[in-house]
């Protein structure tokens, strides 16, 4: 997986900046507690994080497409295969669900509401 900045034409954001610049500052004055300075570098760290966003649809795609490969149709549930693709499904009470699967795709559609026994 890769990490890719959101907004590159805006990094470092800020932030980010005023805390490196305050990093800086007092590493070069020599006057600063280890808590101190460790606590800029993890807020510092947090501002980096927070411009940056995950690029991982090819490598849970190629998850999915290993994860199908080589199955015949089943008319049973598969919990293991579920649980290894499906990042999450909602179903309404109107008969309609929808599928997110772990690549971020999604499916929408309908399933028979059943009534009784």
């Amino acid at each position: 997986m890769r990490r890719r900045l959101k907004d590159a034409q805006h990094w470092p954001s800020p932030e980010y900046r005023r805390l490196d610049q305050r990093i800086r500052e007092m590493e070069d004055a020599g006057r600063f507690t280890s808590g101190e300075l460790a606590g800029l570098i993890f807020q510092r760290a947090t501002a980096a994080y927070q411009m940056a966003v995950v690029q991982d649809y090819g490598h849970y795609t190629e998850q999915l497409q290993r994860a199908f490969a080589g199955r015949e149709r089943k008319d049973e549930f598969d919990e293991k295969l579920f649980l290894e693709t499906v990042k999450q499904m909602i179903i309404y009470a109107d008969g309609s669900l929808k599928t997110e699967f772990i690549n971020g795709l999604t499916i929408e559609g309908t399933y028979e509401i059943r009534t009784g026994r």
